[in-house]
């Protein structure tokens, strides 16, 4: 066992036919440690999450649920929903009295249920004296990757896109097509050249996700999350900005320098 702590911190909404195994996977992950607490903020749910969290609170002394109701009508967009929950659940955590070793961020839909987490986990923490922020080696999660060279907002760039599309012609947007399909691109080349791994495979990053990260705490109480569209992006005015932004994007680049970094031989299954 572990001899250091962990607090596992993540977001439901309407996540009924996964949660059970959700939760059961960050139990899991808990036991590898010496100590460890849960925290999960839910909100605006229809299918029964709410009280199935209720229940298991009632039942794991180790898990807490923060509830939220009509969460969806204070914040506008998504992405501005999700940072408040993350949130919410980091200020549990600073509030809580327990100082982890370690914070695990993880989703709980069915990346969260279906994945290797408990492996990923593991292989991470084999070579924590070389990161400060452990992601696991992107498979989809596109939006919250950002790496040296790279400044595109994929989706922001993908909006614009669409905007213009009812305005102009197809062969009048080959400017924006490129810059749509250069994210990609740049994804591919950066994470399939070996030369940009170090001597212990791993990968350094501005931010990434991919369903779970791990941090060592003393960086993680640092940040914030914020799903506004703060960096990155291509649009110069901050005014004309696409509104949304990933959380994660804005939380990496909140907690300032340190080693961000992508393990490459731990895939998080989904």
């Amino acid at each position: 066992m572990n001899t250091s702590t962990v607090a596992i911190l993540g977001c439901a909404k309407n996540c009924m036919p996964f949660i059970h195994k959700s939760v059961h996977n960050m139990c899991i992950i808990g036991s590898m440690f010496k100590d460890y607490k849960i925290i999960i903020f839910e909100n605006d749910s229809s299918d029964g999450t709410d009280m199935f969290l209720q229940e298991i609170k009632q039942k794991q002394t180790q898990v807490s649920i923060i509830t939220h109701p009509y969460c969806k009508n204070k914040y506008r967009y998504r992405t501005w929903c999700i940072a408040y929950g993350r949130q919410r659940c980091a200020d549990a955590l600073k509030s809580s009295g327990f100082n982890p070793d370690y914070v695990i961020v993880m989703d709980l839909d069915d990346v969260g249920a279906r994945g290797n987490a408990q492996e990923v986990i593991q292989l991470m923490m084999h070579k924590n004296q070389f990161w400060d922020i452990a992601f696991p080696r992107p498979t989809y999660d596109l939006w919250a990757l950002r790496f040296p060279g790279h400044t595109i907002n994929f989706i922001e760039s993908s909006h614009i896109l669409q905007k213009l599309y009812k305005t102009k012609p197809l062969n009048e947007l080959q400017y924006e097509l490129k810059l749509y399909n250069k994210y990609k691109l740049e994804l591919r080349e950066y994470i399939n050249n070996k030369k940009n791994y170090d001597s212990n495979s791993l990968l350094s990053v501005y931010s990434s996700f991919n369903g779970i990260a791990i941090y060592k705490y003393e960086f993680f109480k640092k940040g914030t999350y914020s799903g506004k569209n703060l960096y990155y992006s291509r649009v110069p005015n901050p005014n004309d900005r696409y509104l949304e932004e990933c959380e994660h994007v804005n939380f990496h680049k909140s907690i300032g320098p340190c080693r961000r970094k992508i393990v490459s031989n731990a895939w998080f299954v989904r």
